[in-house]
C-alpha cells in the first residue's frame, strides 16, 4: 500500500458521513471506505463442488470479512495485487488472506447459509487488511455486512500529511475518539487496529464453529472447545480456563511477574477470567472477543473499569507486553483490566 495512505478509525461505530467529509478535506486525493463484519459459514467447497469441510449441525464458523470499492481500493497501491482485478471481473467472489488459504486448504468456495462466495485468488494478509475475506461491497451486503469500519486516507502528492491528519481529526467531535495515522504505523489495517485479527488468532488458537446465542455470548463446538480449552494452575492466579496453546505464554509470563517480585501487582480475587465466548461488549456487530479463544485475561478489575483511566503497574504491563501480549490500557478506549495474546514471545 502506498506509505502515504492514513488510517481513520472511531470505535464502535464509523460515522456514515465520514467517508464524505474525508473526501472534501483538503489536501486528499483518494478515500476508500471498508465496511465488514463477522459473516457465519456453513459450509466450503472445493472448485469443483466437493464439499470440503461442514461444521456440526446448529453450528457456524465466523470469518472476517473486509470490503471495499476493488478499483478504488487498487489504486492504493503503488503496484496493486493482480488478484484485486477479480473483485471487479467477477462479481459476487472473494479473495483470501494469504492465513486464511492456509486454514481453507482446498475449499475454493465458501457458503453463508443461502450465498455462496466462490474464492478467485489469494493475496497477503497486510494487502486484505487482515480480514480472512476480501469481497466487493454488494457481496457484503448479500452477507448482511453493510456498516462501516474505517477508511484509508490517500493525501494529494504535495500535500502536507500532517496537515491532512489534522483536518481529519477535526471531522469527528468530541467526545468520540478518532485514531488518524498513517495505516504503517498500526500492526493491523482493519476494524481495532492493534488487536491480533481473527485469521491469525485461528492460526495460533484454533478455528472454532460456533452457536449465537441472546445478550452478545456465543456456545462452541463441544469438540473445539475439548479440544483446546483446559483449567489449569498458574503462577499468581492459580486455577484458570484459557486455550492449551495460551497457557504456556500465560505461564511464563506469570513466573516472569513472580521472579521479578511483582506479584503484589496483580490481586488474584479481581481476576475475571479468560475464557469467555462472546462479542466485544457483547454487541453481534462488533469483532469477536479474544476471551473467546481462551488467549485473554482481565486482573485488578474494580480499578481498571473499561472505559475508566487504567492504574495497572507500569512494570506489571511491561512484563507482559515484552512477552507478546497487548495491554488493553493503551487502547484509544481503555480497558485497562485486559491483556491478551498478540505474538509469540521471544525464545528463552
Amino acid at each position: 500500500m502506498d506509505p502515504r495512505t492514513l488510517l481513520v478509525w472511531v470505535p464502535w461505530r464509523l460515522p456514515a458521513s465520514l467517508a464524505g467529509a474525508a473526501a472534501r478535506v483538503p489536501g486528499v486525493a483518494r478515500v476508500v471506505q471498508v465496511q465488514g463484519g463477522t459473516a457465519w459459514m456453513t459450509a466450503t467447497a472445493s472448485s469443483s463442488g466437493t464439499v470440503v469441510h461442514r461444521p456440526p449441525a446448529g453450528y457456524r464458523i465466523p470469518i472476517d470479512v473486509g470490503a471495499a470499492d476493488p478499483a478504488a481500493y487498487a489504486a492504493l497501491f503503488e503496484t496493486p495485487p493482480p488478484a484485486l482485478a477479480n473483485l471487479a471481473r467477477r462479481p459476487g467472489s472473494g479473495l483470501y488472506a494469504s492465513a486464511e488459504a492456509r486454514l481453507r486448504g482446498a475449499a475454493g468456495r465458501l457458503s453463508f447459509g443461502a450465498v455462496d462466495v466462490p474464492v478467485t485468488g489469494t493475496i497477503s494478509d497486510a494487502a486484505t487488511g487482515y480480514h480472512e475475506l476480501l469481497v466487493a461491497p454488494g457481496t457484503a451486503a448479500r452477507l448482511g455486512l453493510t456498516s462501516p469500519k474505517y477508511l484509508l486516507v490517500l493525501p494529494q502528492p504535495r500535500a502536507s500529511i500532517t496537515d491532512v491528519e489534522r483536518r481529519l481529526r477535526t471531522l469527528v467531535e468530541p467526545p468520540t475518539k478518532v485514531l488518524v495515522t498513517r495505516a504503517s504505523a498500526v500492526p493491523f489495517d482493519r476494524d481495532s487496529p492493534n488487536t491480533l485479527p481473527a485469521s491469525l488468532e485461528k492460526v495460533a488458537m484454533g478455528e472454532f464453529a460456533a452457536r449465537l446465542e441472546p445478550g452478545g455470548a456465543m456456545t462452541l463446538d463441544p469438540a473445539w472447545t475439548s479440544a483446546h480449552i483446559e483449567t489449569v494452575d498458574v503462577p499468581i492466579l492459580g486455577r484458570v480456563t484459557c486455550n492449551r496453546a495460551f497457557v504456556p505464554v500465560l505461564r511464563r509470563a506469570l513466573a516472569e511477574v513472580q521472579r521479578r517480585g511483582l506479584a503484589a501487582a496483580i490481586h488474584p480475587g479481581q481476576y475475571a477470567g479468560c475464557f469467555v465466548p462472546k462479542f466485544v461488549l457483547h454487541d453481534p456487530t462488533q469483532i469477536i472477543s479474544h476471551h473467546t479463544w481462551g488467549s485473554a485475561f482481565d486482573v485488578n478489575v474494580p480499578e481498571n473499569r473499561f472505559g475508566a483511566p487504567p492504574h495497572e503497574d507500569p512494570r506489571l504491563v511491561a512484563v507482559f507486553e515484552s512477552l507478546g501480549f497487548q495491554w488493553g490500557g493503551h487502547w484509544l478506549v481503555p480497558d485497562g483490566m485486559h491483556f491478551e495474546f498478540l505474538r509469540a514471545p521471544p525464545p528463552g
